[in-house]
């Protein structure tokens, strides 16, 4: 970790890295206060996850595009362009909302924020192979981890007292300060650009489309990463129909912001403390491992003992367990992709990799809600619910309950089920790394 602070890259990262938690912060913080509004306001899931689909479809059809934007452009110049992005898009919610804002206007802004959105996740993520040794990824996508659990755990606490005390109003305002925060820090870097590979050398002077074409062939080329990221993508669906429902089913059963707030916390403490995991040992290897296991055992200790529990405390466990693990699969199936992707090609394969992966899940966001309303609830509130009451118990929430029952054992199967894959268990084996 001390070689990380001592080099050049090192250090430029460390600033990218600490205006790039602010601003999730504030951006963690209006999204919560967003969805306990929204709940509050309509009683009902769907339209939480209708505010999902926006603000997630736009973001992954654009993405294979943004991928090549950002191959062609300065890292630095597409991270500030983004934020000044953010910084126009929150002024404009932040005016509507002294108001009496609609629910297609939010759900406006929330596609807009996500077409912004899709072009930081590929400068900031290919500009980590630039500015840290490859043995280093570990650590540096470990802080990334931490920043995220410490706003996860924050995000919670804090939204929950800030949407009481100054309303979602004020809470879009302190966003608008952090991505001031992270616009000086921006201003405060260079990143260098990625020395070009043999790759990117035979993709250079190909039209827009070709490049986007590109990605996806380097992905199709090599059968461990594409097994990989099919497994992705089915974990993505089965994950996202229960993603918005943490906070339906704790207010149905305890008409309680605090628990969900304290139960959200408990998601942050363990994807902090997965991140320190990560940040100190680099995470498990082979790599594959951390990746499968995790997600194997995500569904069960995650999602399924979430729809169990009928109490605070095993609501934080399940939430605590998802969370250790979320870092150390994602971290080391991004580690995975940032060896084996030359770095002046990760752009458009990376974003390409996002698609296939997140594509899904705007279908798994649309029938959620259909699901939780009109299928779940009803047949949980009905005989068969009650027969099933000293599993579930009798409170409302029963069909949100039952969900992350049988969504969490179907992630779980999903995850082992990749782990049976020869290619995808050997990939590390199989593809050289790449030489950024």
């Amino acid at each position: 970790m001390n070689q990380l602070f001592r080099s050049v890259g090192g250090r430029t990262f460390l600033t990218m890295w600490s205006g790039q938690s602010v601003s999730q912060l504030g951006s963690r913080l209006t999204a919560f206060a967003v969805g306990v509004w929204l709940y509050q306001k309509t009683g009902q899931a769907t339209p939480l996850f209708l505010s999902a689909i926006f603000g997630f479809l736009p973001g992954v059809l654009l993405a294979p595009f943004a991928g090549v934007i950002v191959d062609r452009s300065d890292r630095r110049q597409v991270l500030l362009l983004v934020c000044m992005g953010h910084l126009l898009l929150s002024s404009l919610f932040y005016l509507l909302l002294r108001g009496e804002i609609q629910l297609w206007a939010i759900y406006a802004i929330l596609a807009f924020g996500s077409a912004i959105e899709t072009f930081q996740y590929p400068a900031e993520a290919s500009s980590i192979s630039v500015l840290v040794h490859k043995d280093q990824l570990g650590q540096a996508n470990g802080l990334f981890s931490i920043s995220s659990g410490v706003t996860d755990l924050l995000a919670p606490i804090l939204g929950g007292v800030l949407v009481t005390q100054i309303g979602i109003v004020g809470v879009v305002l302190l966003d608008l300060i952090s991505f001031a925060f992270e616009f000086i820090s921006l201003n405060l870097i260079r990143i260098p650009r990625p020395t070009q590979s043999q790759e990117g050398s035979s993709m250079k002077g190909a039209g827009i489309l070709a490049q986007v074409q590109d990605g996806f062939r380097f992905i199709l080329a090599r059968p461990g990463l594409l097994s990989l990221l099919i497994t992705f993508s089915g974990v993505n669906f089965i994950g996202s129909i229960t993603a918005d429902l943490q906070a339906p089913l704790i207010l149905a059963r305890t008409g309680s912001s605090s628990i969900l707030g304290i139960v959200g916390a408990a998601f942050g403490v363990g994807i902090l403390l997965g991140g320190v995991y990560m940040t100190s040992t680099g995470g498990p290897k082979p790599r594959v491992h951390g990746v499968f296991a995790g997600l194997g055992i995500s569904g069960i200790l995650g999602q399924s003992l979430f729809g169990l529990s009928q109490s605070t405390p095993v609501w934080m466990l399940a939430n605590f367990c998802a969370g250790f693990l979320l870092p150390v699969l994602n971290g080391c199936s991004q580690i995975i992709w940032q060896a084996k992707t030359p770095a002046d090609i990760q752009g458009r394969v990376f974003t390409a990799r996002r698609q296939i992966a997140q594509i899904t899940s705007p279908v798994a966001f649309a029938i959620a809600g259909p699901l939780a309303d009109q299928v779940f609830t009803p047949i949980m509130n009905g005989s068969f619910g009650s027969s099933l009451s000293w599993l579930l118990g009798s409170a409302p929430g029963r069909g949100f309950a039952a969900m992350f029952v049988v969504f969490g054992i179907l992630n779980s199967l999903t995850g082992f089920a990749g782990y049976l894959r020869p290619a995808a268990r050997n990939v590390e084996l199989e593809i050289p790394d790449a030489v950024n």
